[in-house]
């Protein structure tokens, strides 16, 4: 499935409804759930002073996970989640154990004959912050948080869009997704559109 931007707010309209996931309720960044992967004393910039650039490059960093089938990459992959990954288009949580590495991705698929340049040759994506989407697209605020809490503090990563002549090769499905950041925690990956 090629999930453009019409794509991305269509999988997000059809989410649409009352439902609430477990765990949301709050604001992604003020949760709880993420753990911390630093050391307590280390404090990151503050909120004013991160931007869409470095939600772009965290985003980068967890795509290039996707390039290496090693068990190592699979922790490293995990390092970038918070606990629980909510997956919006199912209307659930999964608690980040859910994913164990069995000698493949944990998406199973292998991407180990690419890697992120090989992406960034074919694919435009970009780290949208929450407040500018919604201003791009005034929908999606009631689309996305009729089932979460979405705010300040997230990005969301569009990684699907395809250079124009270009033909993708992941997929994209696990292409857009969420990040949140907080000064206590850092960067964190926060939910995927499908999965």
């Amino acid at each position: 499935m090629r999930l453009n931007r019409f794509g991305f707010l269509v999988a997000l309209g059809a989410c649409g409804g009352d439902q609430e996931l477990p765990g949301f309720g709050q604001g992604l960044g003020d949760t709880g759930a993420v753990q911390d992967s630093e050391e307590p004393s280390e404090k990151h910039p503050p909120l004013s002073e991160v931007s869409d650039a470095d939600a772009l490059e965290f985003s980068l960093g967890l795509v290039e996970t996707f390039f290496d089938n090693s068990e190592e990459s699979f922790e490293e992959w995990r390092s970038f989640w918070a606990d629980p990954i909510h997956l919006i288009f199912q209307g659930t949580s999964l608690p980040l154990a859910a994913f164990n590495y069995d000698g493949s991705h944990p998406f199973g698929r292998d991407y180990t004959d690419y890697d992120l340049d090989d992406y960034l040759s074919v694919y435009s994506p970009r780290a949208v912050h929450w407040p500018a989407l919604v201003e791009e697209y005034p929908e999606l605020e009631e689309s996305l948080n009729t089932l979460l809490s979405v705010g300040a503090d997230d990005w969301v990563f569009l990684g699907s869009e395809i250079q124009e002549g270009e033909q993708g090769f992941l997929w994209e499905d696990y292409l857009v997704f969420g990040v949140t950041y907080s000064e206590e925690k850092g960067w964190k990956a926060s939910f995927l559109l499908h999965q």
